[in-house]
């Protein structure tokens, strides 16, 4: 079953944060399909804990002929290989973040993965750089464009291009 185009949030915020997105890039791009687009990078505050510290931030888009659990898979390789520790804590800080936002305008539901991601509308460090890649992509289950939800997403954490030159 081919997906087409799939669109990845990625996020870091332990280590050398653009050092680690761009090696998930190419670990997509290797292991996924062949990577079209890269947004700007944005620095975010972290959810839950604000005392650690801010996430860097992208979204790429791919082209992929995996199905949606096989890309999952491929995506927690690449974060194991990148230093990523999986634990309890929801939220914790971590090298690198790879999350599944859509597989083209297909809706999966399984006890594992939900795609299109269940948050991602809420998230103003998705919808930001979401909208540089495709602003007028409809959402396949709210059925509003990335630009509608990020004119209307409720998030009111700081978002910001990031101040050192990591980009």
């Amino acid at each position: 079953m081919n997906f087409g185009i799939v669109y990845f949030s990625l996020g870091s915020n332990l280590g050398d944060r653009a050092q680690s997105i761009a090696l998930a890039i190419e670990e997509i791009s290797i292991h996924i399909g062949r990577v079209n687009k890269i947004s700007s990078m944005f620095e975010s505050e972290p959810i839950g804990d604000k005392s650690h510290p801010k996430y860097l931030n992208c979204c790429i888009s791919a082209f992929s002929g995996l199905t949606p659990n096989q890309i999952m898979q491929k995506c927690h390789e690449i974060e194991m290989k990148l230093g990523r520790v999986r634990g309890d804590t929801k939220w914790a800080p971590r090298t690198i973040d790879i999350d599944i936002i859509f597989c083209g305008d297909k809706v999966v539901s399984t006890p594992i993965l939900t795609v299109p991601h269940p948050e991602a509308h809420k998230r103003l460090f998705v919808l930001m750089p979401m909208a540089e890649l495709a602003p007028d992509f409809t959402h396949p289950k709210l059925r509003k464009s990335v630009w509608q939800l990020l004119n209307e997403c409720p998030d009111t954490s700081i978002v910001s291009r990031p101040s050192h030159g990591e980009a």
